[in-house]
């Protein structure tokens, strides 16, 4: 297998845009908190490319055979679908 298709990295969604929304309470907080988690992410994104390593980031709100579909396009693979 080539080392770019090692690994399927999936996590919680951490973009408050993606959600369709900020909280109403605290949104300073919440803006600082979901940017840092998006900074986190992309550094270990970095870390992971840097190791040959792919990766793929769903949410738990995504359709699952979107998410499938997505995986298998990404593996050269025929969807499931």
């Amino acid at each position: 297998m080539p080392p770019t298709t090692r690994r399927l990295v999936a996590g919680p969604c951490t973009v408050a845009a993606a959600c369709g929304h900020l909280p109403r309470s605290n949104r300073e907080w919440w803006a600082a908190k979901l940017a840092d988690n998006v900074a986190r992410d992309r550094r270990a994104d970095a870390v992971l490319h840097a190791e040959g390593w792919r990766v793929l980031r769903f949410w738990e709100h995504e359709d699952p055979d979107a998410v499938a579909d997505a995986i298998c396009a990404a593996l050269g693979r025929p969807s499931v679908g």
